[in-house]
């Protein structure tokens, strides 16, 4: 009994001294897992940061931000607004009439984008694009409804103002960050590292190419107003009449459509013969094999021919001395 309580002494104390072991050590490893978390040492981490930049420095960066004229009252913002117009009309001459609205269309500082001019049995139809500032956009369609029959009319607009300043902080971060990786690539003293942080600077710049081509086309749609224009011009029927005319070959004509005619039926004819040329040359072998064959088989159908006919000779011959009999009764006898 005492050496059983001497053994489970002995466990208990092998327990607690494991125990013990096993805390000291956590608590020996703690400090390097503080250390680890504590300090940046993972180019990972540093996107995160980066990301996070751009999340939380975008909208404080709108508070000092150049383009809001007003500070922070957004309705005081010069807004972005793109126009797009569209006119549909009926003139006398649709040529004159277009020729006329470009010329005033350039005085307010427009100018033409496209031009398509479409003659059809009945109608003439021109269809362009002009480009003209916003201020004056009013003042040209008006022009263009007075001096014209109008079918038709029609404008919209398209407020991208929150959009477009948002590119531009959006833009401005992307800077900010790309700065800061610039920074961080000279710090870089490893070859993955470089490769690593070059990586994300590529990312970036591709991102503020793709920003600054979004603005650059924004800029234009507003800077100029899109206005489609529709000219049409009724044709009436008597103009549509056509002048006889004498359709007749001239002398000319006539010598020229012959000897064109002698000439290409002279190239046939020796086209036919050089290819002629070129087939029978080119397989001669070929033809002089099968004229040998040729040969062989007609000697040999010859050869029969004549033994045939040199045995129908001999039984006829021998039918003539045995029977006495006519030409006509032999000739059947030895057909047989």
């Amino acid at each position: 009994m005492k050496r059983i309580k001497s053994i489970i002494t002995v466990l208990l104390s092998l327990v607690l001294l494991l125990m013990v072991v096993g805390c000291s050590a956590k608590s020996a490893a703690k400090p390097e897992e503080d250390y680890g978390k504590g300090q940046d040492y993972s180019y990972d981490d540093g996107i995160m940061d980066a990301e996070a930049y751009e999340k939380n420095a975008a909208p404080n960066a709108r508070k000092d931000d150049s383009l809001y004229k007003a500070g922070q009252n957004t309705n005081e913002v010069e807004r972005k607004v793109i126009y797009n117009a569209s006119l549909s009309i009926t003139a006398k001459n649709a040529v004159d009439f277009y020729g006329n609205v470009i010329a005033y269309g350039k005085s307010l500082g427009g100018y033409e984008h496209s031009y398509t001019l479409n003659n059809y049995d009945t109608y003439t139809q021109i269809y362009a694009v002009y480009k003209i500032p916003p201020q004056h956009l009013s003042t040209f369609m008006k022009f263009i409804e007075d001096n014209g029959e109008v079918i038709s009319s029609s404008m919209n607009s398209q407020d991208i103002t929150e959009s477009y300043y948002d590119s531009e902080l959006r833009l401005a971060s992307k800077h900010k960050t790309l700065e800061q990786y610039y920074t961080l690539l000279k710090s870089a003293k490893t070859v993955e590292e470089i490769i690593y942080v070059q990586r994300i600077i590529d990312s970036i710049t591709e991102d503020i190419e793709s920003l600054e081509g979004l603005l650059r086309y924004w800029n234009s749609q507003v800077d100029m107003v899109t206005v489609s224009i529709t000219i049409r011009q009724e044709i009436s029927t008597g103009s549509q009449r056509k002048a006889i005319t004498w359709d007749a070959l001239t002398l000319d004509d006539m010598g020229y459509l012959i000897k064109r005619g002698f000439y290409a039926v002279t190239n046939t004819i020796f086209s036919f013969a050089q290819w002629l040329i070129i087939v029978l040359v080119g397989y001669s072998v070929v033809w002089i094999a099968l004229a040998i064959i040729a040969f062989i088989i007609i000697k040999q159908r010859k050869k029969i021919l004549a033994k045939k006919t040199a045995l129908k000779e001999e039984k006829k011959a021998k039918l003539q001395e045995v029977n006495g009999a006519d030409d006509t009764k032999i000739n059947k006898l030895t057909d047989k």
